[in-house]
């Protein structure tokens, strides 16, 4: 049970609630502890949340988680959380007379360029029906509020709430209406409409009787403990059973486990996540899984993860890819060769003239004078030494004498060997060689090579090269997600993982370069 307060005008909001957590048995209502928090704080909206507690803090932890913080979103998951516990406990449906929860929303609307201060309420009377206030009060505050002891609030507050500031007019209702329902401390937000919450503030209640403390209520019969909750808590967690449910809870008040019917007519072990997911239950378990793969990859060779979901997958929870862009990377080795028998391609005729050359005109080097005789030897005519000129031997010749008359006869007789003198001056020779040019006709042929058997001495190391990028994702051969070029890249595939069997994920890159790939896959998986 819970009192929530609230001053309000069209400018400012002060809301608060009381820490006091209590139960009623047979009629009557005990303080349990007073830490229970009811108020909170979320996406600059104030939130009051009042009925069974348990259900309160499911429904407030489940908005708080989520990213949609809108008024919409509250109200769905109030109605959902409702509903459940209507089904599990129908017997508690109108055990308040009030609602077995109540939550009032403050928030400010914004219309054009102007701010609105709003109040909302869902109740579980009226299925959690949106019901909206806007705060209009333009001088002073109007009080209202939500909970239990409102009458009673409401009549303090109109005989002090324009006397006393907001806190004093707080501590005035609380002081005096704290009892084993209301008590602790109260909690205080100061609301702008257009800057939202300003300041938090707690402050201690004062009890002005004695308390009946749940923990002076035993009544014991052999080993049981008469009533219809039992709840040990301290700063640590919780231990609650109820009805056919006990539920343990961690230090922030999150479920972790639940033993009994967890839902109406189902009996079993629930274990819960921090996030509130269901990690193990009747159905089945959460199963998690990892593949990391590194190749090197270029436009039309990718690299390709293969893996499977299992047959008995209830769901998907979440699949996520991680990528690392790197550079290529190769190792290198010298190996031993076979002779190799080649022969260069066989060659056209080649018909060439060489290019046309110039005339040009020169002259011998200038030799000394020279002098000496000539002579002639050896045999030239029938074995005879010497030479005759050409008349045989022993011919008469005439011997002419004057007027022309032949005054006697000689024989020819031949010389014999004899020398002649000769003298040769000092001269040159002149010579013009004319422009030419030269024909080459090379003929068809080829050239033999042969490379005998040889070996490369072994060079180790790792050699890099270009990066990756450009990186697109393949998924069971439909390209998925958008083009990937920095250096690490997480891409959640979850949209695109929904049956069971093998699956193939292929990466690919515009250039030659090396892709590390993480895979995790969380599911739920059946017995």
């Amino acid at each position: 049970m819970s009192l929530c307060c609230i001053l309000m005008n069209k400018e400012k909001v002060f809301i608060t609630a009381d820490t006091r957590e209590s139960t009623t048995i047979n009629g009557n209502i005990y303080r349990m502890n007073d830490m229970a928090e009811k108020i909170f704080s979320i996406d600059n909206k104030i939130i009051f949340i009042s009925g069974y507690s348990s259900l309160s803090r499911e429904a407030i932890e489940a908005f708080k988680l989520g990213t949609d913080h809108s008024i919409e979103k509250l109200q769905s998951i109030l109605i959902e959380k409702g509903k459940l516990f209507e089904d599990t406990y129908p017997e508690h449906v109108d055990s308040f007379g009030v609602g077995y929860m109540d939550c009032t929303v403050i928030a400010s609307l914004k219309k054009g360029n102007k701010y609105q201060n709003m109040l909302y309420n869902f109740n579980s009377t009226n299925h959690f029906e949106v019901l909206e206030y806007p705060i209009t009060r333009n001088e002073g505050y109007v009080f209202a509020t939500a909970g239990i002891l409102g009458q009673e609030a409401t009549s303090i507050a109109n005989r002090v709430k324009d006397k006393l500031k907001p806190v004093e007019v707080f501590k005035a209702i609380y002081n005096k209406l704290s009892c084993e329902a209301v008590g602790g401390n109260f909690h205080m937000y100061e609301f702008d409409k257009v800057k939202g919450i300003i300041s938090h503030n707690t402050y201690k209640i004062e009890d002005s009787k004695d308390l009946l403390n749940f923990e002076d209520y035993k009544q014991n019969e052999g080993h049981y403990i008469l009533g219809n909750k039992l709840q040990i808590a301290d700063d640590t967690g919780s231990f609650t059973i109820e009805g056919n449910l006990l539920t343990i809870k961690d230090q922030n008040k999150k479920t972790k486990v639940q033993l009994g019917e967890y839902t109406k007519g189902t009996y079993g072990l629930k274990l819960l996540s921090p996030m509130g997911d269901v990690v193990l239950d009747e159905n089945g378990i959460v199963q998690v899984d990892s593949i990391q793969l590194a190749d090197n990859v270029d436009s039309t060779h990718g690299l390709k993860l293969k893996f499977y979901v299992d047959d008995g997958m209830i769901s998907i929870r979440k699949v996520m890819l991680n990528i690392t862009l790197e550079r290529f990377r190769a190792h290198s080795k010298g190996a031993l060769s076979k002779i190799i028998d080649l022969n260069t391609t066989r060659s056209e005729r080649i018909d060439l003239t060489t290019t046309l050359e110039r005339s040009f005109a020169s002259k011998s080097t200038l030799p000394e004078n020279v002098s000496g005789n000539t002579e002639t030897d050896g045999t030239y005519i029938s074995g005879v030494g010497g030479h005759n000129h050409g008349v045989v031997e022993n011919t008469r010749l005439a011997i002419w004498g004057t007027g022309n008359t032949v005054s006697g006869y000689v024989p020819w007789v031949p010389s014999g060997g004899h020398r002649h003198p000769i003298s040769l001056n000092s001269h040159s020779h002149s010579f013009t060689v004319p422009a030419h040019s030269h024909d080459i006709s090379m003929p068809e042929h080829a050239h033999s090579i042969s490379m005998p058997s040889h070996s490369h001495d072994i060079d180790y190391g790792i050699y890099e090269s270009s990066y990756a990028t450009g990186v697109r994702i393949s998924i069971d051969g439909v390209i998925r997600g958008g083009t990937y070029s920095s250096s690490e890249n997480t891409v959640d595939i979850t949209q695109w993982i929904t049956t069971t069997g093998w699956h193939t994920i292929e990466l690919t890159s515009t250039q030659l370069g090396r892709i590390n790939a993480s895979l995790y896959v969380k599911s739920f998986v059946g017995f």
